[in-house]
């Protein structure tokens, strides 16, 4: 749980794309690294690899079906 709010407030709050690339990044690389070394492992450690990756792709989802819609939104008038 706390992957996936550490990646959902990076992803929404820290936008400007300069902080993004600078900062987020390499945070980014070395979570999904020490989540992919944890898959690997059996038992519970797995399981925490496991959601470590579910919790990385938790905020480019949330974007990727936000945005389109904000845009679909504000092209109708409803914003």
């Amino acid at each position: 749980m706390v992957n996936i709010l550490l990646i959902e407030f990076t992803t929404l709050a820290l936008l400007p794309w300069v902080y993004l690339t600078v900062f987020v990044v390499p945070l980014l690389l070395l979570d999904v690294a020490v989540s992919v070394y944890l898959r690997g492992r059996p038992g519970t450690l797995g399981e925490i690899g496991r959601g470590m990756l579910i919790g990385c792709i938790a905020g480019p989802a949330a974007l990727a079906f936000f945005i389109p819609l904000y845009f679909l939104a504000a092209a109708t008038g409803l914003i």
